[in-house]
């Protein structure tokens, strides 16, 4: 859970490492962008949560692609 923690920035390929990681929680930070391949190889991946980064206001293009498990 990295909800509320100040969170600005989410690199591509940050949980490159944890290809069983199920939820991903990112609520209450202050991400601007989240980049193509944030998520990338994570194929257990079920649950993203960014509710509540306010300033918000780039998803870059393929963000959420080959997530075959993604149900949020």
């Amino acid at each position: 859970n990295l909800s509320d923690q100040n969170i600005t920035t989410v690199h591509s390929g940050a949980f490159k490492d944890l290809p069983g990681l199920i939820s991903i929680e990112l609520d209450g930070n202050h991400i601007t962008v989240l980049q193509s391949g944030v998520f990338k190889n994570l194929p257990a991946l079920r649950d993203i949560f960014i509710r509540g980064n306010r300033i918000l206001t780039t998803i870059q293009q393929g963000t959420f692609e080959d997530l075959p498990a993604l149900q949020n």
